[in-house]
């Protein structure tokens, strides 16, 4: 099974602190949102350091070893006093879906009649990649059915959990990217906090 995918990130200030990224290895794809915390130092670093470990480690295809994955990345962060960040990362191959993740971003599963299954629901908040002390919490495998939503606590924070999912399944894939990010701005047109966003649908 191919897999479409999009990305979007959005800054609200001068630069994003967000880092989002796709990586395909034959029929393997990962998609990874990590969101650094912008209070740390180094937050949009701490973040980039997610997507370099997934993309130099392209075989890591379950979630226990994503886990472990984030982990080491966790460590180095720490030492180095790079600074924090959240992470999702999710695998997908053929029609199954698993992952590891920390913090406060998120992946969800959104089917045709916009029903969603949190796939991140019992991840640890805190504390956050890069603390020395991080917890990733591991994922799935389960069907892919309908569409993959990663998004920042800049998406979920400011949209309901109805309109993001009306928005999903009533667009096209780079449409509703697009919408999704609008859907958070306010009347003048900025945002309240950077917003990334990778969608996927199977192909």
């Amino acid at each position: 099974m191919s897999l479409i995918a999009v990305s979007r990130n959005q800054a609200a200030g001068r630069s994003s602190q967000d880092r989002v990224g796709i990586f395909r290895n034959g029929e393997d794809c990962w998609l990874v949102l990590a969101d650094g915390a912008g209070g740390s130092g180094g937050g949009a670093q701490a973040a980039q350091a997610v997507l370099d470990a997934i993309e130099q480690q392209a075989d890591c295809i379950d979630s226990t070893a994503l886990c472990q994955l984030l982990l080491r990345v966790d460590g180095r962060l720490h030492l180095d006093a790079t600074g924090e960040t959240t992470a999702v990362v999710v695998h997908v191959r053929s029609d199954r879906v698993s992952g590891a993740s920390v913090g406060d971003s998120a992946a969800w599963l959104i089917d045709r009649v916009g029903q969603i299954t949190d796939m991140t629901g019992s991840q640890r908040r805190k504390p956050l990649l890069g603390s020395g002390e991080a917890l990733p919490i591991a994922f799935g495998p389960v069907p892919l059915r309908g569409r993959l939503l990663l998004g920042s606590d800049g998406l979920f924070n400011y949209a309901t959990a109805a309109r993001i999912a009306d928005v999903v399944t009533n667009h096209a894939l780079e449409t509703a990217a697009e919408r999704l990010i609008d859907a958070v701005r306010l009347p003048s047109g900025t945002l309240q906090d950077d917003v990334s966003i990778a969608l996927a649908e199977p192909g």
